[in-house]
């Protein structure tokens, strides 16, 4: 990167002025909050994270704290609602998708922003911090929300992003700061591109302070499968942002082959196949059986799926599993067993069980997909 005049610096302060506030960034990424829909995978002590947070401010007497969440912060592919509709993340122009991501948004809240019933109290705790700390001695804290590339989609569906502004920054419309509104829209090339008050800023693509000389960015512009190859810009290319802007950073905003991995597959998957064992859990109650410990391992294992890098390596454990479930049938239950049935479970889950048709791919990913099936065999 040798622009650093063309980047939008969000804070600026004088290094060598005495009287510059004492301040502190903390920036974090990838805590990737689902709806839950097709497994959780937050973690369960954001509340120690806060608490600390709070105590190192206190501790070494910070003024001014800004808090960087770099990207995937909100999860908006891995759900099960794109493969129960039978619409993908890249049909934008589809009439159920702003309701889709509406969907998936506010099932997103109700988990993570500390109602009753939810996993976390993340953004709760986030709505919170400025007032919190001021008790610590903390003057100002500025929380900033930076694009990643399982988050895009709410770009597309304003009304969404509204949302996920609201219940998870506690930033109403009106509320939104001017100059986070011009600098946002200088970044993505135009000033006035968010100016008014009622219109919905995207999320910024990355974070500059020269201050703290301190240059933050999610690095999706790094990876050819989690950007969209352009006539005008491609990943081997790679920093590019004078060309970024002026495609209104279409190679991170528009669809590609990463979101056809994890909503049109990997999501489908776990979402077909949590479908089918229970359907095997209903004919298993109604032949007064007890649960095999194996299948209730699977069912874990189909909430952990989510947690694999890279993907693929989730369908081999799932089907890793289960071929030791053949192998070896597990003599266990869950419970006192009544009777015994061999009937095995076979989750079997070809690409057209998915909802996923090749016709509705991106033509860069669909002869990558065509072919596809995932079996996760029998089982008992």
């Amino acid at each position: 990167m040798n622009q650093p005049e063309a980047l939008e610096f969000f804070h600026t302060v004088d290094i060598n002025d005495p009287d510059r506030p004492n301040r502190m960034c903390i920036c974090i990424s990838d805590v990737h909050f689902t709806d839950g829909t097709v497994g959780v995978q937050s973690r369960d002590d954001w509340e120690d994270f806060f608490d600390e947070l709070a105590f190192v401010c206190e501790d070494r007497k910070v003024e001014d704290l800004v808090f960087v969440l770099d990207g995937d912060v909100v999860d908006m592919i891995r759900t099960k609602h794109w493969a129960e509709r039978g619409v993908y993340p890249w049909e934008r122009d589809h009439p159920e998708f702003p309701d889709i991501v509406k969907t998936i948004i506010e099932g997103i809240i109700a988990q993570h922003a500390g109602h009753a019933g939810g996993d976390c109290p993340f953004f709760k705790r986030l709505k919170e911090l400025p007032e919190s700390l001021q008790a610590k001695g903390v003057k100002s804290v500025n929380v900033l929300v930076l694009l990643g590339n399982h988050d895009k989609e709410i770009l597309a569906a304003p009304e969404a992003l509204e949302l996920f502004y609201e219940e998870c920054l506690g930033w109403r419309l009106e509320d939104i700061p001017e100059d986070y509104r011009l600098k946002v829209g200088r970044m993505y090339g135009d000033e006035n591109l968010f100016k008014s008050p009622d219109s919905v800023p995207w999320l910024p693509f990355y974070y500059a302070d020269s201050g703290f000389r301190l240059f933050v960015t999610h690095g999706q512009w790094r990876d050819g499968d989690n950007s969209r190859a352009l006539p005008e810009w491609s990943a081997d290319d790679g920093w590019k942002l004078e060309t970024w802007k002026r495609l209104r950073f279409r190679p991170f905003t528009d669809p590609c082959f990463g979101d056809t991995v994890a909503a049109g597959v990997l999501s489908g998957f776990i979402w077909k196949a949590k479908q089918a064992l229970a359907e095997e859990d209903r004919k298993r109650i109604a032949r007064a059986e007890a649960k095999s410990l194996g299948v209730s391992r699977l069912e874990r294992v189909l909430d952990e799926l989510d947690l694999y890098r890279p993907s693929y390596l989730a369908v081999s454990r799932i089907i890793e599993e289960t071929r030791k479930l053949k192998e070896r049938p597990d003599k266990g239950t869950a419970g006192p067993r009544r009777h015994h049935s061999n009937t095995p479970a076979r989750i079997g889950v070809p690409m057209a069980e998915l909802g996923l048709h090749v016709r509705k791919l991106p033509s860069e990913t669909a002869s990558r997909l065509e072919a596809s099936t995932l079996v996760a065999g029998p089982c008992k």
